[in-house]
């Protein structure tokens, strides 16, 4: 806005000084006509040029004043001068006075002066007129590129894809609107992610919510009352809903609600320990943690739901161990999970952390889930400025890592300002 700005007053300025010295070299003032009056007093003192008192009396009569002085104190033109030294009347028009130079002797002359009124009423609107107009032009020229890129700005967003997109046109980096340009097509690109979203959120709804509720029914269906082993089915169907549900409900807080990050100190190690204490495990697996002693600054209860997905996710898939490994150098800290699973193909690698994403069959999700905990585990991560990937692991399975921006020692406070920020 600040070029525009700029843009606009320089083309006002420059306007308006090329117009104004162009039209008054176009325009030039015309010599005005004598009228008859005039023309009578004009061979009255030709006729009496060589008659130095006849022409005073006749100006005193008149009452036009006028004068006797030198022609040496005259300063007038060459031309003019010239006239006068060849006895010669000199007349002429300035500054709204017709004046007229009559030679009565080589070394003096008479002047006399009469009022003169031009009437520049039609000039003056001429002149107006044009200065406005060619004004208008100008600027009509200059906002040219900014109406017609506005213009197709306007039309793309009257048009809305079937998947929520906007056809935004392509507008030069010079262009005023480029920057309009640019931030429309990143809201579009948004606005169609998030449609994306909600329509995956419909289907896998759908889709998880049909098996569990299908069992009810036919438990339900029964005639002969339900047995203790039926029952207990149920009970696992409602609570593999409710989480289904709850999932879904973190899923969307954290992916359109910025949450207020709560910075502390976090011993990473004693961190994931708790962890995996505190969640129901396979007791077929076993989990160790392993690496360095080190304090990440980060929010703890966005860390500890980062960390519960990675596990669950692990332990779904692992054949019988899960390490968790601790690493740091000056500029990061990562926390590698680590399983014997099956692995991810490498062509999914770049997908496990997207929403609702579907594996391979090799690792399907045997325990449910909408495929929304590691996208949640990414999220979190974009919270605190950092990444999340997904390799190989030394087991034989999968190795899901998570990489932290280090804060030194020395400047936690600056560290935890930073991570505010992001």
């Amino acid at each position: 806005m600040t070029r525009l700005f700029f843009s606009l007053y320089v083309v006002i300025v420059l306007s308006l000084i090329t117009l104004s010295v162009g039209l008054e070299q176009l325009l030039p003032v015309s010599k005005p006509a004598l009228n008859e009056s005039e023309q009578a007093w004009l061979k009255l003192l030709q006729a009496h040029r060589n008659q130095p008192r006849v022409l005073t009396e006749l100006l005193d009569q008149a009452g036009v004043p006028h004068k006797k002085i030198p022609s040496q104190s005259l300063a007038l033109g060459p031309s003019v001068s010239a006239s006068l030294a060849r006895g010669e009347l000199v007349h002429g028009f300035y500054e709204q006075q017709w004046k007229i130079y009559i030679p009565v002797h080589k070394s003096e002359v008479i002047t006399a002066t009469f009022s003169y009124s031009e009437d520049t009423s039609g000039y003056w609107w001429l002149y107006s007129s044009l200065f406005f107009i060619l004004l208008g032009v100008v600027i009509a020229v200059w906002i040219y590129p900014l109406w017609r890129d506005l213009g197709k700005l306007v039309k793309s967003t009257r048009k809305l894809e079937t998947d929520g997109s906007l056809h935004v046109p392509a507008l030069s980096r010079s262009s005023p609107l480029y920057a309009v340009s640019y931030a429309l097509d990143e809201l579009s690109q948004n606005v169609k992610t998030l449609l994306h979203n909600q329509r995956e959120l419909t289907g896998a709804v759908t889709h998880e919510f049909k098996t569990p509720l299908a069992r009810m029914k036919f438990a339900l269906a029964t005639d002969a009352g339900l047995n203790a082993d039926q029952v207990q089915d149920l009970i696992s169907d409602v609570d593999e809903l409710d989480a289904l549900v709850q999932e879904m409900l973190d899923f969307t807080r954290l992916n359109v609600l910025e949450p207020d990050l709560l910075i502390e100190s976090i011993p990473l190690i004693a961190l994931c320990q708790q962890r995996i204490n505190a969640l129901t495990i396979r007791k077929d697996i076993n989990i160790t943690v392993t690496g360095d002693e080190v304090e990440l600054i980060a929010d703890s209860h966005l860390v500890a739901r980062a960390l519960d997905n990675l596990l669950t996710n692990a332990v779904r898939h692992a054949t019988e161990r899960v390490v968790v490994v601790v690493t740091a150098d000056t500029t990061h800290i990562e926390l590698h999970v680590d399983d014997d699973g099956p692995g991810i193909p490498e062509e999914h690698k770049s997908a496990v952390f997207d929403a609702f994403y579907r594996p391979d069959p090799a690792r399907s999700r045997q325990g449910g889930g909408a495929g929304l905990g590691l996208a949640i585990v990414r999220r979190v991560m974009q919270w605190h400025g950092g990444m999340c990937s997904a390799a190989d692991s030394s087991l034989g399975g999968a190795r899901l890592t998570l990489q932290f921006k280090r804060a030194a020692p020395a400047s936690s406070d600056d560290a935890v300002a930073t991570l505010v920020k992001q």
